[in-house]
């Protein structure tokens, strides 16, 4: 992937900023964005888990994304998230602008390639639990929605790849 971004952007279970911490990610800080002119979707199969979904997003033109801005503390620092997120073979990597507070920063956005989507999938409870972990930086609004999720029918805590 070409290009350099100086922010990561997370909208999925990588708004827990403690799982962001324990995969080793290098970061500065961390802040509300948001991704507009997309929706999130739960239409990613998730690895050696059938009909279990992980977070992508897709262009849509009324929509917007809410997560998770993380600065990154170095250039090479996003390379820390490239294999649980199943880079390059599951997810690439797009820079994207996303809005914030503080002005519109380009940051680097995981985007789910198009072998691996699949419809008729639902998060696990464990998965969607980590997305609910960004309250803080998410409207209410928003927060609710992603309350009302349905789940897979899948029982007890289970390894997963963003």
């Amino acid at each position: 992937m070409t290009g350099t971004a100086n922010f990561y952007f997370a909208y999925g279970s990588n708004m827990d900023a403690k799982q962001v911490k324990h995969r080793g990610l290098a970061v500065t800080d961390r802040f509300r964005g948001v991704l507009r002119g997309h929706r999130l979707v739960f239409n990613k199969r998730a690895k050696n888990q059938p009909g279990v979904a992980h977070a992508n997003v897709e262009p849509c033109a009324d929509a917007w994304v809410e997560g998770a801005l993380y600065t990154l503390a170095h250039a090479g620092a996003i390379e820390a998230m490239d294999s649980f997120e199943g880079y390059p073979q599951r997810y690439q990597r797009k820079i994207l602008a996303i809005e914030t507070d503080r002005g519109v920063h380009e940051a680097w956005v995981y985007v789910a390639n198009p072998v691996v989507i699949e419809a008729g999938l639902a998060p696990t409870a464990e998965y969607l639990s980590r997305l609910l972990a960004g309250k803080d930086l998410l409207s209410p609004a928003y927060f609710d929605c992603l309350k009302e999720v349905e789940v897979a029918p899948v029982s007890g805590a289970l390894p997963h790849e963003g």
